[in-house]
């Protein structure tokens, strides 16, 4: 099962998980794309480090649509936006 990240009204919330649904970020957290996209991808990877460092790249790909008053990101669409900022990086 593929995790689902689904933003509405500056909140994120996670779906699709073995442990259950949870909420990523409350409270405006999700206001800034920047801090939004380092939650998404820290928790995708588990790696703080890796999601700082990947972050830049993924908000340009994902920025437009996290702006928006409802979206979703697949885990899937995550890992191949990743792949190819990889391939890129090289």
């Amino acid at each position: 099962m593929l995790k689902l990240y689904v933003g509405a009204r500056r909140r994120v919330f996670v779906t699709g998980t073995e442990a259950g649904d949870y909420q990523l970020c409350a409270n405006g957290a999700a206001a800034s794309p920047a801090r939004l996209v380092f939650a998404i991808l820290a928790d995708h990877l588990g790696d703080r480090e890796r999601a700082l460092m990947a972050r830049g790249r993924i908000e340009r790909i994902f920025g437009a649509r996290l702006t928006a008053p409802f979206w979703t990101v697949s885990e899937s669409e995550l890992a191949q936006a990743l792949a190819r900022a990889d391939e890129a990086g090289k």
